[in-house]
């Protein structure tokens, strides 16, 4: 008896082990792979499947503890796949719809979260007979056996438009669906997607559908997102990071204008990279990519908008854009007129520690500045079929009014003959300014050859500008001075940007290169001689080769890559070379990315190294003539800086935190000096040795019915030591910055925005900067179903933020206090007569030497 139950024992466990349950996460593998992988985790079953005929079919989905014949069963789901058990030991696992065209692509929405069991109808093109079907996967992912060249596929799903897609070719890529709204009986059903979501090196913040939607300009969305300001000017900033490159549709916005004309309900998402991969160049520290919402309307279409503000002075601006789309043809046309009024009112104090005479100095000075642009763009794109397309786009700008006054007095104190006054200096300013015009050409060709992507660039950019200096000054104790300065820059580039994009195993690898070929010609005169005149040409030639490896493994997402970049760079003076001026860099920057997200949690880390290329204008061997005891100047010896970062991100649902260190080697900074140890200042650009700063952020983003904030908190700490150098600043404390969007929902057409900022005092190397406040918002209503817009703005309601700071430079102390009339009201109104957004997709080439120019 003993026996046989330890017999039967034994051949339940043996039967229990060939039956083993299969438990693993699919995560975008093909079938092949799937089957192969369930295979190989029994003894029991054989699994009999032709390998070429599974391959196209992807699987992604999560199997716990099931048998084979049940695994097998959910890895098929609800693909044309047939399971057949033949006896007791095969099973058959066979297409039932054999091809030899596969349709394949992927549903995403709008946060680029997959969008799972969506039904994808193949149509006849001429009479939309049903053909085939099926439905998408749990990565969205769909593949339909079909036999006709040509199909149309309609694609639906509850919560979004359906979407009518006409294919000529196997793969259609990855297709965006879009939300929709339904009224039934008087309940509105809404799909509820994140409006915030960490992407590799960044955040993408969901824009259409949501309140962000109605702001106004791209301008106004990007002050509301977190980590990103906007000045009063239209200056946009990325926290820790600065200045970013600015990206509409892959297309570099190059004039913050274009930020003004693109209006926020055409925007689909925006995509915030604050660790840029290999693809930028080396001196990019931030991108912001603005993606617009894809439409196929037909026909013609107007946009105008017009706003009136009031800071000091009156200003605004007037733009227009239309559009005309036939078939797979786009023709475009955008203008736009921006007259702008700056006041400063304001005290600068000077302490100059010069051997044989320091002087003290206190000014006060008042100007005025008016600026008239005029910009003109055309272009032209074509959707050769749906993977495929070609463009090119001509934009020319100049100033129409460039103008500026100052009326300045300056008393001067010389502590070797006591503390009282010893001279008063009257000073007028007027500079006349003419930049333009401006021409900037690119073509594009972006298309597929099987799985192969194609991104292509072509850039030519010329930009000039002019400018007279004319200074009077007048005083009893000194000599008077009439000084006359006449300067510009002109410059030119050409440019050419190739990337290739291809699926390696489970991955994405790009690799590319990019040139750009730059002139410079500045030039400084001032027949008076109290500066020297100057005549500088700058030829660049900057080299690029770049590879990057993507990679997602479940809940795991990888990047990897690594640029190249060879510069020489000659200098001339008079039209003679300067051996010691010119230089030659080779240079490589690695770049690294991990990450991990499951549902609400994300977390990466990220590593790269920069470089901060000195601009042309900072390189320039000339000096600008403020007054008798100030000079602006440009540094011709100046040398790139390199910088190391690492950042963590994590996030969880609306709340998420960053942290950022970076190192910068040969860090070049802004500094008063001595003029040739002259009781004289300038201004003018430095290497120092190294800089360290540390950057944490922490952001929270509730979303109520009628109330949707968002709260941020950061903080930074530099270290770098100016008294190493001959400075009295010996120490910089940790720097606050608090900000509090606050939206408030009033009904569908009408909302309010208020917000506030707080800055601590702040420091950059030498200088410190005094703490101020901004309080503003606006009142936003629409009409006629949104297609008339009336929004009045206010900024800096309390008068607070002013421009207050010392710089502790070496031999010299500045410190200004001024009012520069940020305090605004504005009126804008907006008309919409059948809007569209423009196809281009074209990103342009030498981006970032455009930025130096």
């Amino acid at each position: 008896m003993r026996r046989r139950l330890s017999l039967f024992v034994l051949c339940t466990f043996a039967n229990t082990l060939l039956a083993q349950h299969i438990t693993h996460h699919f995560h975008d593998v093909s079938m092949t792979e799937a089957l192969q992988y369930i295979q190989s985790q029994t003894r029991r079953y054989d699994i009999n499947f032709i390998a070429n005929e599974l391959e196209d079919f992807r699987v992604t989905t999560e199997v716990k503890n099931k048998s084979v014949t049940d695994a097998i069963l959910q890895v098929a789901g609800l693909y044309p796949i047939r399971v057949v058990r033949n006896d007791e030991r095969k099973i058959y696992v066979e297409c039932t719809h054999k091809t030899n065209r596969h349709l394949r692509g992927r549903l995403v929405d709008e946060s680029n979260s997959p969008v799972a069991f969506a039904n994808i109808a193949l149509l006849s093109p001429t009479d939309s007979t049903l053909l085939g079907g099926g439905v998408s996967n749990e990565n969205g992912d769909f593949v339909i056996p079909y036999e006709r060249p040509t199909v149309l596929a309609r694609i639906s799903f509850v919560g979004y438009k359906t979407i009518y897609r006409l294919c000529s070719s196997e793969h259609i890529g990855t297709i965006h669906m879009q939300t929709e709204a339904y009224t039934i009986k008087g309940v509105v059903v809404k799909g509820d997607i994140p409006q915030y979501q960490m992407t590799t090196g960044g955040l993408t913040v969901h824009i259409q559908g949501t309140l962000l939607s109605q702001m106004g300009t791209a301008t106004d969305v990007l002050s509301q997102l977190p980590r990103v300001t906007a000045n009063p000017d239209g200056d946009i900033s990325v926290y820790g990071k600065g200045t970013p490159i600015i990206y509409i549709n892959n297309r570099q916005v190059k004039d913050k204008s274009e930020l003004t004309q693109l209006k926020s309900d055409e925007i689909k998402n925006i995509e915030i990279i604050s660790a840029p991969g290999a693809q930028y160049d080396g001196t990019v520290e931030a991108v912001i990519r603005i993606r617009t919402i894809h439409r196929r309307d037909e026909g013609f279409s107007l946009r105008t908008s017009s706003q009136l503000y009031y800071r000091g002075d009156f200003g605004g601006y007037e733009d227009l854009s239309m559009r005309y789309r036939t078939g797979r043809l786009e023709v475009f046309f955008n203008s736009m007129y921006n007259n702008m009024w700056k006041k400063e009112d304001g005290q600068i104090n000077e302490h100059l520690y010069a051997l044989k005479q320091p002087v003290y100095i206190e000014q006060s000075a008042k100007t005025t500045m008016r600026f008239a642009d005029l910009s003109g763009k055309l272009g032209v794109n074509y959707d050769i079929n749906d993977s495929n397309s070609v463009g090119m786009a001509y934009q020319i700008e100049g100033s129409v009014k460039g103008h500026a006054s100052a009326k300045l007095h300056q008393d001067l104190f010389f502590p070797m003959y006591g503390n009282m006054r010893q001279a008063s200096v009257a000073q007028t300013m007027d500079i006349d300014n003419h930049d333009g015009p401006d021409h900037d050409l690119n073509i594009y060709y972006i298309g597929k050859l099987g799985k192969l992507d194609i991104d292509f660039n072509g850039t030519a950019f010329w930009k000039r500008f002019r400018r007279f200096d004319e200074s009077l000054e007048y005083s009893q104790e000194l000599e008077d001075r009439n000084v006359h300065i006449n300067s510009g820059q002109r410059n030119s580039m050409l440019a050419a940007k190739l990337v290739l994009g291809y699926p390696l195993w489970k991955g994405q690898l790009n690799i590319g290169s990019e040139t750009t070929h730059t002139k410079t010609n500045g030039y400084n005169k001032n027949d008076d001689g109290y500066v020297s005149s100057s005549e500088t040409d700058i030829r660049e030639n900057n080299t690029a080769v770049f590879g990057e490896y993507s990679l997602r493994l479940g809940y795991i997402t990888t990047r990897i890559g690594l640029r190249y970049e060879h510069v020489n760079s000659s200098y001339f003076l008079y039209n003679e070379l300067q051996p010691d001026l010119s230089r030659t860099y080779d240079e490589f920057f690695p770049n690294l990315s991990i990450g991990w997200s499951k549902r609400k949690w994300s977390l990466q880390l990220n590593y790269s190294k920069r470089t901060q290329r000195p601009g042309y204008w900072q390189l320039r061997n000339s000096v600008q003539y403020d007054n008798r005891y100030s000079y602006e100047g440009g540094n011709p010896e100046l040398r790139p800086s390199i910088r190391h970062g690492i950042q963590f991100d994590a996030q969880y649902s609306w709340l998420s935190i960053q942290a950022y260190y970076n190192y910068t080697k040969d860090v070049i900074s802004w500094v008063p000096t001595l003029y040739d140890n002259q009781p004289i200042a300038i201004l003018t650009n430095r290497n120092f040795n190294h800089r360290q700063n540390i950057y944490v952020s922490l952001t929270a983003s509730p979303k109520f019915d009628w109330y949707q904030p968002t709260w941020e908190v950061n903080c930074a700490q530099l270290f770098f030591d100016a008294a190493k150098y001959g400075s009295v600043l010996t120490e910089h404390k940790p720097e606050w910055e608090i900000s509090l969007k606050n939206h408030f929902v009033l009904s569908e057409s009408c909302f309010v925005v208020l917000g506030i900022l707080y800055y601590s005092p702040w420091y950059n190397s030498f200088q410190k900067n005094k703490e101020s406040l901004n309080v503003g918002g606006n009142i936003t209503k629409s009409f006629f179903n949104k297609a008339l817009t009336v929004r009045l703005s206010f900024n800096d309601i309390f008068n607070s933020r002013k421009e207050r700071w010392t710089n502790y430079g070496l031999g010299v102390n500045m410190h200004k206090d001024c009012n520069n009339f940020t305090r605004s009201i504005a009126l804008t109104i907006t008309y919409n007569l059948n809007p569209s957004r423009s196809k281009y997709k074209g990103t342009g080439a030498g981006n970032a030497e455009k930025s130096r120019l």
